[in-house]
C-alpha cells in the first residue's frame, strides 16, 4: 500500500516522494492524501533553500578560474559517492592529473604568468567535462577528476581527449601533464585504496 506525490517549484518538478508502510498496518486513504496536500508546498520550499545552500557552500569552496573544489570539499564528495555506488550497485572512475614538468616551469614564468596558464589549462579540462563530473585541486601541479556512473573505459575517453587538447596547443615551451585512471569498484573499494591505485599508476 503506497501512493507517489509529485510536487511542483512553480511549473519545473521540484520533488517525487514515495508515501509507504502505514503505521499499524492500515490502508492509506482521502485524509492521507489531504495532509499530503498541506504538507507539499513546506516540503519544496525546504528543498528549494537546501538546494540554495549547497550552491552557496560549493561557490565559497570552488576556485572561480579553474572551476577546482579544494581537497577537503573533493574528498567528502568522493566519499558519498562511494557509499551511493556501492549501494546501488554503480561505477565510477577517478583521475589523477598531474603536471610534470612544473619546476622547469616555474624557471622560465613569472609566478602569476605560470598561475595564468595553469588556470587556462585547468579551466579547459573543467569545459570538457560533464556537469555532474567534479574538479578537485589537490596541490598547484595535481588535480583530480571524479566522474560519476562513468567505468574504467570510460575515463580513458577523457584521458584521450585531454591529451588531444594538449597536442594541439601549440607552446615553445609546453604543460606537460601525466593522467591515471582508476574505477569503483574495479580498482578498490574504499577512498585510500583508489587513491593508492591512482599513485601506482603514476610510477
Amino acid at each position: 500500500n503506497a501512493f507517489y506525490i509529485p510536487f511542483l517549484d512553480g511549473r519545473s518538478p521540484a520533488l517525487l516522494i514515495k508515501i509507504t508502510d502505514k503505521v499499524a498496518g492500515n490502508q492509506f486513504g482521502p485524509d492521507d492524501l489531504r495532509k499530503a496536500a498541506i504538507l507539499g508546498p513546506l516540503l519544496v520550499t525546504a528543498a528549494r533553500n537546501a538546494r540554495t545552500h549547497r550552491r552557496l557552500a560549493r561557490r565559497s569552496i570552488r576556485d572561480p578560474r579553474t572551476q577546482a573544489y579544494d581537497m577537503e570539499f573533493f574528498k567528502n564528495y568522493l566519499q558519498a559517492e562511494i557509499h551511493k555506488s556501492a549501494r546501488f550497485r554503480r561505477t565510477f572512475a577517478l583521475l589523477d592529473f598531474r603536471i610534470t614538468n612544473i619546476e622547469d616551469l616555474r624557471q622560465t614564468h613569472e609566478p602569476a604568468a605560470l598561475r595564468d596558464r595553469v588556470e587556462a589549462l585547468m579551466g579547459g579540462v573543467a569545459r570538457a567535462i560533464r556537469e555532474i563530473d567534479i574538479l578537485g585541486r589537490h596541490h598547484d601541479d595535481e588535480f583530480y577528476i571524479l566522474l560519476p556512473e562513468t567505468d574504467y573505459l570510460g575515463s580513458l575517453v577523457l584521458k584521450r581527449r585531454i591529451a588531444e587538447s594538449l597536442a594541439r596547443a601549440e607552446d615553445a615551451d609546453p604543460i606537460r601533464v601525466m593522467v591515471a585512471s582508476a574505477s569503483f569498484p574495479r580498482d578498490g573499494d574504499s577512498l585510500n585504496t583508489l587513491f593508492r591505485q591512482l599513485k601506482s599508476r603514476m610510477v
